[in-house]
């Protein structure tokens, strides 16, 4: 586990799988760069991320929620495999904070389960769109 920031304001989970050299690689290292820079910007410490490994697959679930939930963490965000998600998805959602899911979408089985997959082809699209919003105002 690694804190990214001072242990102080509100709490944010990122469950993330770690490679086969047991770092962060690819879209998990990107996802987690990305969080230290968003709270980063807020300042203040009003959000800390701390980030769980679930490298062992969906059995390293319920330890990684229940250690969460001790710590009175508000949010999870997962960016791991559709197994792990669907493990966190399916537990009852008054015994999680609320799931964020960056990879794959699973099933919101229990509640509370909010899928945000994105890949270089949605942000195409989106640049796309804001382009064209932006010619017709003129």
């Amino acid at each position: 586990m690694v804190e990214v920031a001072l242990l102080a304001g509100t709490e944010i989970t990122l469950l993330l799988p770690r490679g086969a050299s047991g770092v962060y690689e690819g879209a998990a290292r990107d996802v987690r760069d990305g969080a230290a820079l968003s709270v980063g910007d807020l300042r203040h410490g009003q959000v800390f991320i701390k980030v769980v490994h679930v490298s062992n697959g969906a059995g390293a679930v319920p330890v990684a929620v229940s250690a969460a939930m001790g710590r009175n963490s508000s949010l999870l965000i997962s960016h791991a495999s559709p197994a792990v998600t669907s493990a966190i998805a399916a537990m009852s959602s008054d015994q999680r904070p609320p799931l964020v899911n960056l990879g794959d979408d699973v099933p919101a089985t229990a509640g509370n389960v909010y899928n945000f997959a994105s890949d270089e082809l949605d942000s195409a699209l989106e640049g796309i769109r804001a382009a064209a919003a932006a010619a017709t105002r003129r």
